[in-house]
């Protein structure tokens, strides 16, 4: 059985790292001859990384490399992504065949701008008639129009990660929806000596939470009061984890919180030469975790870790309601910070419930890990 993992983000993005290495994990789980191979854009960067868990690297051009691709690209930011359409993916074509499955495991490639590069994408990988599933997905259901419809009717499968998005696109007329947890939930840590938060509650912050928000300089604010807060009220000490390395990752914006903080001596900053399976060790040690990462959040609630998240868009909303019933009180969209108090109070409530919060994961996740084993269905078809 040969599969392929396409669609994907790089493995410097340790939550893109996570889906692909747990994705490769459950496939050879659910048959241990399946061969599974990943694309990658950066082939001199990233394949000796990729080899090492998957069995091939499979080099893809970038949206700017041939000349298909650059007027593809071209027309896509002019506002002619209906004509971008009718340009082949030749490389893309090309590279995807020969496989039984295709898996499009890019979960958040429908929250952005350009999504019709990625129906170009899939157009060239359905030409090779595997079968073809999106495996892992998040979409905005405001997002959802016409096109992103005939697209997604195109899969075999789609395996949307949490219950917002199945039910929107079940909404649609779509009838290849299921439901099933973000592979990540499946991802084995890997041990990290001299990591052992006790008596930390960990932070990850993202950049995103800016972009997003109402009013940039609130959402400052309230970070730095909530933990303020803790490390004036409690005897919690703070440990920041970045999940998104280099020039745009985390490590930048967690100094920038950090050294506006009392106690800095009760501080700690991981630095960025950890993997994914690391970090969720070093997670997977703390009393609480505060984040905004996807992926972050994930590695807290299948480490049975108390988990609240500043988020950003459906994909918080979506995992902490399937996991609680409601994400009230475990998630807090960015978007509602407009006054100086607001993260503090949900944190303050939050950091007062962690015992509770831990014994109902640890009742809770083991089964719901499982779900993202759902993925076996592709291969009864």
């Amino acid at each position: 059985m040969k599969c392929l993992l396409y669609g994907n983000g790089e493995i410097d993005n340790l939550g893109c790292e996570a889906i692909s290495k747990s994705a490769t994990y459950i496939l050879k789980k659910l048959n241990h001859k399946t061969i599974v191979d990943i694309t990658t854009q950066l082939p001199d960067k990233h394949s000796e990384d990729i080899e090492k868990f998957a069995d091939h690297a499979i080099p893809l051009k970038r949206g700017r490399q041939g000349i298909s691709n650059i007027i593809s690209e071209i027309l896509v930011r002019f506002g002619f992504g209906k004509l971008s359409l009718l340009i082949p993916n030749y490389d893309a074509i090309k590279m995807s065949q020969g496989y039984e499955f295709s898996f499009s495991v890019g979960g958040d490639n429908y929250c952005y701008s350009f999504k019709e590069k990625f129906y170009r994408l899939n157009n060239a990988v359905r030409k090779n008639n595997s079968i073809n599933a999106f495996w892992g997905c998040s979409i905005e259901p405001d997002e959802i129009n016409s096109a992103m419809v005939k697209d997604l009717s195109g899969f075999d499968y789609i395996f949307a990660r949490e219950s917002i998005t199945a039910t929107a696109l079940k909404e649609k007329g779509l009838n290849n929806v299921h439901l099933c947890s973000d592979p990540a939930f499946q991802l084995q840590p890997s041990v990290v000596e001299g990591m052992d938060f006790h008596n930390y509650i960990g932070v990850n912050l993202s950049p995103l939470i800016y972009s997003y928000a109402t009013d940039k300089e609130m959402v400052c604010k309230n970070v730095v009061v909530a933990l303020t807060d803790i490390l004036n009220n409690t005897s919690y000490n703070l440990c920041f984890i970045p999940h998104v390395l280099g020039t745009n990752g985390d490590y930048n914006i967690h100094q920038k919180i950090a050294e506006q903080l009392p106690f800095q001596e009760r501080i700690a900053l991981v630095n960025e030469g950890y993997n994914c399976e690391q970090t969720k060790y070093i997670i997977s040690k703390l009393e609480g975790l505060i984040c905004s990462r996807t992926h972050a959040s994930i590695a807290g609630y299948s480490s049975c870790v108390p988990t609240f998240v500043l988020g950003y868009s459906v994909k918080a909303k979506g995992i902490a309601k399937d996991i609680y019933g409601d994400y009230t009180g475990h998630v807090l969209p960015v978007q509602d910070i407009i006054s100086k108090d607001i993260l503090r109070e949900q944190i303050n409530n939050f950091i007062g419930n962690l015992e509770s919060e831990r014994a109902y994961l640890n009742s809770f996740i083991p089964e719901y890990k499982e779900k993202a084993l759902e993925i076996e269905k592709v291969f009864k078809k």
